[in-house]
């Protein structure tokens, strides 16, 4: 009976249901707090400051050709000996007209010099295209290198530099001699003594060529590409398809035919839009040949900005 009892007790008892409630979630009411973008960019250069900015790149473009950094490296090769650095031949590039070296690691020679990084070393001599009826020379370098000579030069080179200069058969109709130079990359070496862009701070990457026709006297250019560490007003111009060639073939030699852009020290470009001569329009209307090109920033257009690209005009032979 007593059991009875317990087991009825344990089961009318009833639960104190506070302890045991869930409270209902809270929901938090939305942020009033809203984005707030940053206002549009306005233009920091006038017309005059994006036309000087072109010019500067313009009188600089010709001498910030490869011969300096292909000179340099040659000088500071003449410390290697025969152990350092090691080298050899690569094959793959390797046959009539041309020769081709690859050196890497480190080391020191007898003499002192120190050569640190790796290079590739291509030489064209009198390389024929048949295709253009075309002989060439050229000198080929990459690398990423660092080498002390034996008179404490330093030379370092971070990427690619080229040069060519070469001819077309007398039998063609018209002959060319041709010159093209790339240089892409950082470049250094103190033992030109600032004698050429290699002591300056400039940064290039720009791919130049050049055709002269006898014939006529006359010459062509084509530039593509930019450089930093200008100096100036502007750090960084970009040429974009800029050519040009003398009032003998016809073409305006006052403006080039492509664009030109700027960038100021917001990070914002100021893009010129030059309508020269071209290979297919060569001659242009009255008033068109002024070297002043369309300036837009951010896709508004702000006006014209006049250049001098004489410098790139009026050379015999060879351009640089």
């Amino acid at each position: 009976m007593l059991i009875t009892t317990a087991l009825w007790a344990c089961a009318t008892a009833t639960v104190d249901q506070s302890t045991h409630a869930i409270d209902d979630p809270v929901v938090e009411e939305p942020s009033t707090w809203a984005y707030e973008a940053d206002p549009e960019p306005v233009p920091t250069l006038d017309l005059d400051d994006v036309a000087q900015a072109v010019e500067e790149l313009v009188d600089k473009v010709l001498e910030t050709n490869a011969s300096p950094v292909l000179f340099g490296y040659d000088s500071v090769m003449l410390s290697s000996d025969d152990y350092c650095p090691y080298a050899y031949a690569y094959e793959d590039f390797s046959g009539p007209g041309l020769d081709s070296t690859l050196w890497y690691g480190g080391c020191q020679t007898g003499t002192g010099a120190v050569f640190d990084g790796y290079a590739f070393h291509l030489v064209y001599d009198d390389y024929y295209v048949a295709e253009y009826d075309l002989t060439y020379d050229g000198v080929y370098i990459f690398g990423q290198l660092e080498i002390i000579d034996d008179r404490g030069t330093t030379f370092r080179a971070g990427g690619l530099a080229y040069a060519m200069e070469g001819h077309t058969g007398s039998d063609t109709e018209t002959p060319i001699e041709l010159h093209q130079s790339i240089v892409s990359g950082t470049f250094s070496w103190d033992g030109d003594e600032g004698t050429s862009w290699l002591s300056t701070e400039l940064l290039p990457d720009l791919t130049l060529y050049s055709y002269w026709w006898p014939d006529y006297d006359s010459g062509y250019i084509y530039l593509h590409g930019g450089a930093s560490g200008l100096g100036g007003t502007v750090d960084t111009v970009v040429l974009d398809e800029i050519q040009i060639a003398d009032a003998a073939l016809g073409w305006c030699d006052k403006e080039p035919y492509g664009q030109a852009s700027v960038r100021d020290d917001d990070g914002n470009w100021y893009d010129v839009v030059y309508d020269g001569s071209t290979w297919e329009a060569p001659a242009l209307g009255d008033g068109t040949c002024d070297g002043c090109g369309a300036v837009s920033f951010r896709g508004t257009y702000m006006g014209e900005a006049c250049s001098d690209f004489s410098p790139l005009v009026g050379w015999e032979n060879r351009p640089w």
